[in-house]
């Protein structure tokens, strides 16, 4: 194994080198690298290749280089590589426990190239991790840290788990691959934790089907992958759910009065409200009470409230007696209330889902696909609200939720700035900052950072980055999470092309929660490929295994 470079010097965590005649050419930036003192081993990356030429640097031969371009001898041949290395770790080679940084090593040592045995060593996790690739450029497989989001430990010893959730944040422009990046990830901690509840609503139907990302010779089912370990995912269409929430059917009811009463939106959110109200009290909405002669005539006995002059007090009640006494007004407004009605009509209560999601770790998809998109944020604020409530629920008896719960279009849930009617961005930023310590930890998908709440992304714990974001707002996004370093091996992998992931966090396998890591993600039979690679997970089971 030829060296890559010899240690000039040294200066906190940084080292100084010179890149050896061999490794000129070789795609070595970012890379990992061994360094060996007496009593300890250096993991360390190459984040900077310089080239210096010293008759190119010299003023005395630019009138020469300017009329004759190079100079035989001298240009190219003494061309001079140089390199900085980030120290990422350190072991002690007596114990193999990782250590700080107790010397420099001295100059001249050797800098060599890291095999996989070697960097197995430094990875923090050595049993709860999970294969997601290759390191860029190496052949390495690339691992993240794999934990449930229970207890770490008890009196047994290790459990698996953080110990408290952690949140995950995706992001990447359409056809950046984050939909195979999230449900590898979700497979694999599923696959190695199946005590683990999954809540993933489907609003644009891009998860809810496994095969929807295999293109050409690019093969990827997840669910082919939780068959290898015996999990198993229930997906659920809408129109089996049902709604129960009087708030939610108040919030449903009030653009349908408003349009058809010819109301202000405040008075029809009040004439709604006092119409469930004597409906159901308390109680649990009952779609059998949703039609149009019921709900009208309530609003005929209300509708004086909603309004303070004498005038209208009178008209109002008659606006609503026009469309009971008028076929096709009636039928008009029975049509748009089916609509409303339909979300109250399914057979299984969210409530009932989100229980079984947190307490027994039941894996659901919700395929919302089949209701109009409009309606989507009616059914996420009846989703979000049981969530938090629920995860309460079960932590002030005494418990914890182990769960894990994925949010795709992010920026269209908790957009910066937005400000909904609805409150469902303020429900969904309460439930991400309150249910990590429940045991319950979100992923979070998004084409751009610069549309997401920076309140959501300041409380995740790790932060992955797709192609095409190095411009613009999200430029500086990449720059201010993956830090300089990072940045700049976001560039240097975007001008290679293809598909690549850098990332920064706490699931970080192979150094701290602040310094980057890169992934170039499985290509071809990518089922087959993560299956094999990580034998911790599924005891060599290969694809054959989990297609049969």
């Amino acid at each position: 194994m030829a060296r890559i470079a010899i240690v000039d010097g040294a200066s906190g965590h940084t080292i100084d080198a010179t890149i050896s005649l061999e490794a000129r050419g070789k795609p070595i930036r970012g890379a990992f690298v061994a360094i060996q003192s007496e009593t300890d081993m250096i993991l360390g990356r190459i984040t900077e290749v310089v080239m210096t030429n010293p008759i190119h640097e010299n003023p005395t031969f630019a009138p020469v280089i300017m009329k004759q371009g190079s100079i035989p001898y001298w240009s190219a041949d003494v061309d001079i590589e140089r390199a900085k290395i980030e120290i990422i770790s350190v072991l002690d080679l007596t114990t193999a426990q990782r250590v700080p940084l107790r010397r420099n090593a001295a100059s001249g040592t050797e800098i060599m190239p890291v095999d996989q045995a070697t960097m197995s060593q430094f990875a923090i996790e050595k049993q709860h991790f999970m294969v997601l690739g290759h390191v860029p450029n190496s052949g390495l497989l690339a691992s993240v840290v794999n934990r449930h989001n229970g207890p770490a430990s008890d009196d047994t010893g290790d459990l698996g788990g953080y110990g408290e959730a952690r949140h995950t944040a995706i992001f990447g422009q359409s056809g950046s691959a984050k939909t195979v990046l999230l449900t590898m990830q979700i497979a694999g901690r599923l696959a190695a934790h199946p005590q683990m509840g999954l809540l993933m609503p489907d609003t644009s139907g891009d998860l809810a089907d496994p095969t929807r990302h295999s293109r050409g010779d690019f093969r990827w089912n997840y669910d082919d992958v939780l068959k290898a370990a015996g999990v198993r995912i229930d997906r659920i269409p809408i129109s089996n759910i049902r709604l129960t929430s009087t708030d939610t059917l108040a919030s449903k009811l009030q653009p349908l009065l408003a349009k058809r009463i010819n109301m202000a939106a405040d008075n029809a959110r009040r004439l709604s409200d006092l119409i469930v109200n004597a409906l159901f009290g308390t109680q649990d909405v009952d779609a059998s009470q949703l039609n149009a002669r019921t709900i009208l005539t309530h609003a005929a006995a209300q509708i004086a409230n909603c309004y303070s002059t004498p005038a209208q007090k009178k008209e109002k009640p008659q606006d609503v007696a026009n469309i009971v006494n008028d076929s096709n007004l009636f039928a008009v407004f029975d049509r748009e209330l089916a609509r409303v009605r339909d979300l109250f009509d399914g057979r299984i209560p969210v409530r009932d889902l989100v229980r079984d999601v947190l307490s027994d770790g039941r894996k659901i998809i919700i395929e919302m696909t089949g209701i109009h998109e409009s309606d989507h944020r009616f059914v996420m604020h009846e989703i979000m609200r049981q969530l938090v409530s629920q995860a309460n629920r079960i932590y002030h008896s005494g418990a914890t939720a182990n769960a894990l719960v994925v949010l795709d279009e992010g920026q269209r849930w908790v957009p910066e700035g937005s400000d909904d009617d609805e409150g469902l961005s303020d429900i969904i930023k309460d439930g991400f900052r309150t249910t990590r310590k429940l045991g319950v930890g979100w992923f979070i998908v998004a084409q751009s950072p610069a549309g997401l709440s920076k309140k959501v992304i300041r409380d995740c714990h790790t932060w992955w980055f797709g192609r095409n974001l190095g411009i613009g707002a999200d430029r500086a996004h990449v720059e201010d999470i993956l830090s300089k370093d990072g940045a700049e091996a976001y560039r240097q992998l975007a001008i290679q092309g293809g598909y690549f992931w850098v990332a920064a966090g706490l699931d970080n396998n192979f150094g701290t929660g602040t310094t980057y890591f890169a992934i170039h993600p499985f290509g071809g039979d990518a089922t087959k490929a993560f299956i094999d690679a990580n034998t911790q997970i599924f005891g060599g089971r290969n694809a054959a295994v989990a297609a049969a």
